[in-house]
């Protein structure tokens, strides 16, 4: 290999090999603007994110560029290795966040501002691209959601707002601050209270708690009391700031939420005291009860964001959880993100405050000890 002399400054080659020891510019991609000053550099880049051994770079025109080892298709492109930025067609979509790790990629995007599909491409073996298998791909393809259609197809994602890679897993933030999480689990990275992959996204916990199943829950107008929307099974529900979940006390009292753990011994016993059932607001300046009653309200001003509510029954302690969250322009500001290191993950909430899962064997989730936690815990 011949060097010229600028080169011999930047590049080691003592195996045959070459590794840049200092700073090297970026070529210019193939779809990117020409700069007034170089056109031979990138000079638009505005977002970039590295995988085991690929790049991944957003243009301040929405474009996203690839480069580096393609062996698992995680490029996002159809063709071997590349050594400079290569476009990459993300089903047409402009692209607002990206993210590399392991030897996969994802990217944020959509026909506007206002959407937030979420692509992957690359390894799938441990079902890291949320696409319920665990074939790679070099073509990136919409992530799956949960929640099923009424026929039994799983939907896809459409709400994704951040998202970053770990070596076999990923974590994504949704608009309304919701973790979720696929792949690898063995660590208890996905923090969904288990140690089993998940080859689509699985909803990150923060108690150790039963799915709530309750049927028939309300969302209604502050206008008219009219029934705007009926939840079957929800563990999370939206509403806007004219609207009220009723929980339906009667409802509870009759058994008719079935599923709902808040008897003995997962007997299905009758509470015969409605006064038994308490519900409780964690941010009471989201959403708040008023004394006795079983409705939501959201408080005024109206704050967006969740609020986590707790439905206690007093004669026995057993507690079911349900997130309910207003909905507003900015529920999150563009500081709250999440991380994602190889085996464990991180998300940052609107107060400030860290959570993390996953593995622990170095003290890496802050949390005073070595130990792995298959569900969110605070950082010390």
């Amino acid at each position: 290999m011949v060097l010229n002399r600028i080169h011999q400054k930047r590049f080691s080659n003592y195996d045959g090999k070459a590794y840049a020891y200092a700073p090297i510019k970026v070529q210019r991609g193939d779809r990117d603007m020409v700069s007034a000053y170089d056109d031979e550099f990138m000079y638009d880049a505005v977002q970039v994110s590295a995988g085991k051994a690929h790049t991944l770079i957003r243009s301040k025109d929405y474009n996203t560029y690839a480069t580096g080892d393609n062996s698992n298709g995680q490029l996002g492109i159809d063709s071997g290795d590349v050594t400079s930025p290569k476009y990459v067609d993300v089903d047409g979509n402009s692209i607002y966040n990206i993210s590399a790790g392991g030897n996969s990629s994802a990217f944020i995007g959509g026909t506007d501002v206002n959407d937030n599909l979420i692509y992957t491409a690359g390894n799938n073996g441990s079902g890291q691209l949320g696409i319920d298998s665990v074939i790679n791909k070099s073509t990136p393809t919409r992530v799956h959601d949960s929640v099923r259609s009424d026929v039994g197809d799983l939907l896809l994602f459409d709400d994704a707002f951040v998202a970053d890679y770990g070596s076999q897993h990923l974590t994504i933030m949704k608009q309304d601050g919701s973790v979720y999480t696929t792949g690898a689990n063995g660590y208890g990275q996905l923090g969904d209270n288990t140690t089993i992959k998940s080859y689509i996204p699985v909803h990150v916990s923060k108690e150790e708690v039963d799915t709530l199943e309750l049927q028939n829950v309300e969302i209604k107008e502050n206008s008219d009391n009219s029934v705007d929307e009926s939840y079957v099974t929800p563990d999370y529900l939206e509403i806007t700031e004219d609207q009220y979940v009723d929980f339906n006390r009667d409802q509870i009292m009759n058994k008719i939420m079935v599923g709902f753990n808040l008897y003995e011994d997962d007997i299905l016993t009758p509470i015969d005291d409605k006064s038994q059932i308490e519900f409780t607001s964690s941010d009471t300046s989201i959403g708040n009860f008023a004394s006795g009653s079983d409705e939501l309200h959201t408080t005024s001003p109206t704050k967006a964001g969740p609020t986590i509510v707790t439905i206690e029954n007093k004669a026995n302690g057993y507690k079911a959880f349900v997130t309910v969250t207003v909905k507003g322009d900015t529920v999150w500001p563009s500081g709250s993100k999440v991380a994602v290191g190889k085996n464990f993950s991180i998300a940052l909430k609107e107060n400030g405050t860290l959570w993390t899962w996953g593995d622990n064997s170095h003290g890496q989730l802050g949390d005073g000890t070595l130990l792995s936690k298959e569900v969110s815990c605070t950082s010390s």
